[in-house]
This record gives C-alpha cells, structure tokens and sequence, in this order.
C-alpha cells in the first residue's frame, strides 16, 4: 500500500468515528430534551398546595422604619414594604 492510500484510509475512519460520536450526542440530547419535557409542569396545572410551596419571603427588613420627607422640616414615618 502507498503511504498517502494509509493515511488516507485513517482520515476516514477518523471521520466516521467523529461523525458516530458526533451522532449519538445527538441522540442523547434529543432523548433528554423529551424525558425533561414529559416531567415539565406548567404553572397553571399546579393545584394551590404545590403552588405555595414555590415561594418565599425575605424577611431582611422585617421591623426597619423608612422616613420620607412630608414638608419642610416635617418627618413622616413609614414602613417598608419590599415586593
């Protein structure tokens, strides 16, 4: 065999060892795209128990007092209120 026919025929199974691993990625990530989708739940198909259970309050600033300014030399007391 040539020497340029040798390295010829390793470029190729090179290639379709590349092109093999390239494919069954892909086919992985095809099939987890779909076993994730199966499990998705939309938030309007939670029932209200699940729904509650997905959120929190931050309580940081629970008790601070916010002073704004009402007049001239004037303070109003406030509480924060944080959405």
């Amino acid at each position: 065999m040539e020497p340029n026919r040798r390295e010829f025929i390793k470029q190729c199974a090179f290639q379709k060892f590349c092109n093999t691993v390239l494919h069954n990625e892909a086919c992985d990530a095809h099939k987890e795209l779909h076993r994730h989708k199966a499990r998705e739940i939309t938030f309007s198909d939670l029932t209200l128990e699940e729904a509650r259970q997905l959120h929190t309050f931050d309580e940081y600033f629970k008790g601070e007092i916010a002073f704004e300014r009402a007049g001239k030399d004037r303070f109003q007391r406030t509480d924060i209120c944080l959405l």
